[in-house]
């Protein structure tokens, strides 16, 4: 290497040391931690709900067949002008729903007493007007069902549904009295009838936050047959047959975390 070349690389050499001198004493440059993001926490499949609504009964078809007393000639001992008044009914409730279109729940409700009225002809020493008497009685209801639902996703708070339902219902007579043509009184016992029971519904749902949502709903009913005993002829039923209803109803859903 010639005289010029060793001059400048010791002049190189002489430029780099210091600077590595100076590299060498300097600060560390911080080191920064970006947290990293929690996953969304997933939404449960189970929920609760409460309902509260409003029992709109149909009339039923109410018979009393005594042969004996002449109650079994056709239009005979088939009750006329029945109707049950309107009551409340209340329910809770238990569900899956996978967030899906599909979901089920487990249902029991109960029904105020609704009042029953009918009439029923006198066949036999009526000398009175008018020739029939008034029969009385309270029915009350609980119902256990197994629903389905359809949900409609319209992609916002508001979702659409049509379910039904299958299960048994429990019908309790009681207050069961009469009045006869010729105002003489008296009164009959209820009893309690097991019955299959199903219902048809449609409503709607309102996310009032992730976890709470209002369930606004119409359910029609079919509770089945429910019965009273009477003492005459040796012991006679009354039948309060195809005991229907439409509900109103509005609730809670509840999903559980």
């Amino acid at each position: 290497m010639g005289r010029f070349g060793k001059t400048v690389l010791l002049g190189g050499i002489a430029l780099i040391l210091p600077v590595s001198a100076m590299a060498a004493d300097l600060p560390e440059p911080p080191t920064y931690y970006y947290p990293t993001p929690t996953p969304p926490t997933a939404q449960s499949q189970w929920y609760l709900r409460l309902d509260f609504g409003f029992k709109d009964y149909r009339a039923p078809s109410t018979s009393f067949d005594l042969p004996s007393l002449g109650y079994n000639v056709p239009g005979t001992g088939e009750f006329f002008n029945e109707e049950i008044t309107s009551t409340g009914v209340v329910g809770i409730g238990f569900g899956w729903d996978p967030q899906g279109f599909f979901r089920a729940d487990v249902t029991l409700d109960y029904e105020w007493p609704g009042h029953f009225r009918g009439n029923l002809e006198c066949v036999s020493a009526c000398s009175y007007t008018p020739s029939y008497s008034t029969e009385t009685a309270d029915i009350s209801a609980w119902t256990l069902l197994v629903n389905g639902y359809i949900d409609f996703d319209m992609g916002g708070r508001l979702t659409p549904y049509i379910g039904g339902g299958v299960g048994v219902s429990r019908l309790t007579t009681s207050n069961v009295a009469f009045v006869n043509p010729d105002f003489t009184t008296g009164t009959w016992t209820g009893m309690t009838t097991w019955n299959f029971a199903w219902a048809l519904m449609a409503g709607a749902t309102v996310d009032v936050t992730d976890n709470v949502l209002i369930d606004l709903n119409y359910r029609y009913v079919h509770l089945g047959n429910a019965m009273a005993w009477t003492t005459l002829g040796g012991g006679t039923p009354i039948n309060y047959n195809n005991i229907t209803a439409h509900e109103f109803r509005a609730g809670l859903r509840f999903q559980m975390p």
